[in-house]
């Protein structure tokens, strides 16, 4: 099954991928078959790409390619998540610790021992602990869409009464959530040119959701990261004590997390490279290019001087 998804989804990105070639491969990690994306040779510095909620991998099809000139970059599928291994509920702990014990020994069997990380949404809670837990290992941190604070002053959204009692209503409404139109959604909404995505990308997402028991497995996460806030002063006082690179890419459009919630990293470190696009949830879709560049450019070594929040009008589709 992964090579189909993979080779369908290598249509949509073939002339990226004549540059760096993409390798599907699976491993096993703790008597799970976890499945991901590498490029790039294994010799070069090491890049991590953490993917979000309710996708895969996937996501990064189209950016893999335009960083393995100069990355060796991996791209797993977590637990319950693609084409990896996806126990029931009742046999695995959907926690986000649990997906990142899952992640560290992933990294251990590819003897892998320092790496940056790209995150994107639930990407980031895996990739902050991993982080923290081990701030020699990080080399450069990059962030699209993900979130470290939370705002006691916004208002409740209609998640709130399931992340507090577990309400049966509200999990019937996020369930009812797993489906193809809330795929489409968000991948559309906020984006320059919602026709330039390609179907795929829902496609596949919708396919893994779709699977025996997926749905309960991003019901069990949901749970857990509504109380993720816990966390967040330990990532935020990590950026204070040891300030590695840090790039945050924002698609300024998304129906997830607003603008302000990017302001976040500012406040943890005045260094940090906030660049602010017109785009959605799901920027790589459209972004890639432009979002790799700027991976690309962040030194590992050199601290960068404060800089001001940017606004990037990116230009038209195909530039």
């Amino acid at each position: 099954m992964a090579t189909a998804v993979a080779a369908l989804l290598g249509a949509s990105s073939c002339s990226a991928a004549a540059r760096t070639t993409v390798h599907y491969r699976t491993v096993t990690v703790d008597g799970l078959q976890i499945f991901y994306r590498e490029a790039g040779k294994p010799g070069a510095p090491t890049l991590i790409l953490l993917h979000g909620r309710e996708t895969s991998s996937r996501e990064f099809e189209r950016i893999i390619p335009l960083l393995g000139g100069k990355y060796h970059v991996i791209a797993p599928d977590l637990p319950g998540f693609g084409e990896s291994s996806a126990p029931a509920p009742a046999q695995f702990a959907y926690t986000f610790d649990h997906l990142t014990q899952v992640t560290r020994d992933l990294l251990v069997v590819l003897g892998i021992s320092r790496y940056g990380l790209l995150m994107h949404d639930w990407g980031v809670s895996v990739g902050f602990r991993l982080a923290a837990a081990d701030p020699a290992k990080v080399t450069i941190l990059a962030v699209q869409n993900g979130v470290i604070c939370k705002d006691p002053s916004k208002p409740k959204v209609w998640l709130d009464p399931f992340w507090e009692r577990r309400d049966a209503a509200a999990e019937a409404r996020l369930r009812n959530s797993y489906e193809v139109t809330t795929r489409i959604k968000y991948h559309k909404l906020g984006a320059v040119d919602p026709e330039a995505i390609p179907p795929e990308a829902w496609i596949v997402d919708q396919y893994h959701l779709d699977q025996p028991g997926r749905k309960d497995i991003q019901v069990e996460l949901m749970y857990a990261f509504g109380h993720e806030d816990a966390r967040y002063a330990e990532w935020r006082s990590y950026l204070r004590a040891h300030r590695p690179p840090l790039l945050i890419l924002w698609g300024k459009d998304s129906p997830v997390y607003s603008p302000d919630d990017a302001d976040c990293y500012k406040h943890a470190d005045p260094a940090a490279q906030v660049h602010m696009f017109s785009g959605g949830h799901f920027l790589l879709d459209e972004r890639s290019p432009e979002a790799a560049r700027l991976v690309l450019a962040l030194d590992p070594v050199r601290r960068q001087r404060a800089v001001p929040l940017i606004y990037r009008r990116p230009p038209p589709i195909g530039q």
